[in-house]
């Protein structure tokens, strides 16, 4: 639950933070684009208590999950994009499939 709530603020902001693995957002924003796909008021609901940003929610079950409808799972992957300068820790960025 306390990884459900590190993901909601992160998609709020646009940012995954350091503490939410790569792997954790993409098993989350998959799972929310099920959600979107059902497009039910439970599953709404459902998104609602990951990401409280109404916003977000509209634009996830209105533009986003209507695209993935034929497809059955697989919406996001994970790109390696470099080293965080300091530390040298990886930095990747999860992208959806189109």
């Amino acid at each position: 639950e306390l990884q459900a709530v590190k993901f909601g603020g992160a998609v709020k902001d646009f940012h995954v933070s350091q503490y939410l693995t790569p792997k954790e957002a993409k098993k989350m924003a998959e799972s929310l684009i099920t959600l979107g796909k059902q497009g039910t008021l439970h599953a709404r609901r459902q998104a609602l208590q990951i990401i409280t940003h109404k916003p977000t929610i509209k634009m996830l079950f209105s533009n986003i999950a209507p695209k993935y409808v034929d497809r059955d799972g697989g919406y996001t992957r994970i790109v390696k994009i470099g080293l965080r300068r300091g530390d040298g820790a990886v930095k990747s960025l999860l992208e959806l499939i189109e």
